[in-house]
């Protein structure tokens, strides 16, 4: 007893342990003087399963055969240990007299169960859909993803199902299977067919399970539903091209380099503006080398786009004129607008603004000659307004005058001849002319200027005269005054 690897023990129906092998004692921790001193089965096991293991030795006392039962074990230094065990009545004469049983320290197998019961949550509870089938492709398992991804309510359903069956084209199918016995495992994209016959697109990891001895046992498959994905570059596709046609048909120069400034897409328009195909620049580099049109001008630009990088890198667009060298020597300004994507590819967009560079400058001389000739013309003005304010002053002086000379020197004369003797037709004709001058005088007759309201009627009479040159007799006799 004391070389099986098993505890091998004997009981007492009260319970206390009468005998025990080597192998008790040393998974129990216990010696034999403990068991002389007194050792009972409550003693072996943890509070909760006592009262459990009691009524069991009850039943098997009474004639009921248990089986193996799992309890566990207290160690002596008070550690535990999972066991199974057997127990049988010992009958003498007729009468039990105890009880005589195995005990098992299932540890590895309960460390086991273990593993298996994650794997086979983690199997169950995948996202993936998981499913088993024997060598003649019959399904034998299938997890709650397989299932839902094929629309199917329980596993009644598909179990004992050819695999194939579940799949779009059979003989695709076929083919993969066959590959799968040759090779023991394979991977790719397949159509799938539902329950309700629609179909999707899954990404499939099969193999052949092999035991220790590499004896193939079953087939395990992993599926992915992949339909998103693929209607997602299938858009990414259509939107591609779109963005192909756009570029190629762009009337700007496009570029696309990556980070290593390989130049990955170089448009049509960018050739005809500069005559330099990817075969001319392959990179970067090549461009700066062969587009500015000397050393210290490359520099020049290269501080420059250096000094943008900062921004370049978040995500900021810049913008930039240089001169650009064309493949045949000409010489263009171009406006360079480059951003940095989310790949780390730089887009750089070109635009040959040089006619505008020409019109600009054309149209800034042609504003400068507009801004002299103003400015000729607005001294011009000025001195045409200072010649009318002259000529409206003369004017006015004129009228002035005239008005002053016919009230004051010519009408007093007409009346004191009006009072003279004359005959009728002499006194027609003095008529005549006193309407005739008024209405010469009257458009003039507006008020007189302040210098010829400080003189009588008479001093202007006088003043007239002397200016005539006149001398004072002569004035006397004229205007019956003395001298």
């Amino acid at each position: 007893m004391d070389l099986l690897p098993e505890v091998i023990f004997e009981i007492e129906p009260e319970g206390r342990i009468k005998f025990s092998n080597a192998k008790g004692f040393q998974l129990s921790g216990y010696t034999p003087e403990n068991l002389n001193n007194g050792l009972y089965v409550h003693d072996m096991f943890i509070s909760e399963d006592r009262n459990r293991a009691e009524k069991n030795i009850e039943r098997i006392m009474a004639g009921e055969d248990m089986g193996f039962m799992e309890y566990t074990m207290r160690r002596k230094d008070g550690s535990t240990v999972p066991v199974m065990v057997h127990t049988v009545p010992i009958v003498h004469k007729d009468k039990v007299t105890g009880l005589r049983g195995i005990l098992v320290d299932i540890t590895e197998r309960k460390k086991i169960e273990h593993r298996l019961r994650v794997k086979k949550s983690a199997i169950e509870y995948s996202i993936n859909a998981i499913a088993m089938a024997d060598l003649d492709s019959n399904l034998t398992y299938v997890n709650d993803s397989f299932l839902k991804m094929w629309g199917y309510d329980s596993d009644q359903e598909v179990l004992g199902r050819d695999a194939r069956g579940f799949w779009e084209r059979k003989e695709e199918a076929q083919k993969i299977i066959e590959a799968l016995h040759e090779k023991g495992i394979w991977m790719g994209e397949l159509s799938a067919k539902r329950k309700d016959g629609s179909t999707f697109d899954v990404h499939l990891s099969t193999s052949v399970v092999k035991d220790d001895a590499g004896t193939p046992i079953c087939l395990m498959a992993s599926f992915i539903d992949i339909s998103k994905r693929k209607q997602m570059e299938e858009a990414f596709k259509r939107e591609n091209e779109k963005f192909q046609v756009m570029m190629d048909q762009s009337p700007l120069g496009v570029t696309l380099h990556n980070e290593d400034g390989r130049y990955q897409y170089i448009n049509p328009k960018f050739v005809e503006m500069f005559g330099y195909s990817r075969e001319d620049i392959p990179t970067r580099n090549e461009w700066f080398l062969k587009a500015f049109p000397d050393d210290d001008y490359r520099r020049n630009v290269m501080e420059t786009l250096i000094a943008d990088l900062t921004k370049l890198e978040l995500g900021e667009p810049q913008s930039r004129t240089f001169i650009v060298k064309c493949k045949d020597g000409s010489g263009k300004i171009v406006h360079f607008r480059r951003v940095r994507l989310e790949t780390g590819e730089q887009l750089t967009i070109y635009e040959d603004i040089t006619e505008h560079e020409i019109v600009d400058e054309v149209l800034k001389k042609r504003e400068e000659e507009l801004e002299n000739k103003t400015k000729t013309l607005e001294e011009m003005n000025a001195a045409l307004r200072v010649l009318l304010k002259k000529r409206d002053e003369d004017k006015k002086e004129l009228e002035e005058e005239v008005l002053f000379n016919v009230k004051e020197l010519v009408l007093p004369f007409l009346e004191k001849l009006k009072k003279s003797p004359l005959d009728p037709k002499q006194a027609s004709y003095v008529s005549i002319l006193e309407a005739n001058l008024s209405d010469i005088v009257s458009p003039f007759a507006h008020s007189l200027s302040m210098t010829y309201q400080s003189l009588t009627p008479t001093e202007i009479q006088v003043t007239n005269l002397i200016r005539e040159g006149r001398t004072t007799k002569e004035i006397a006799e004229i205007m019956n005054l003395s001298p």
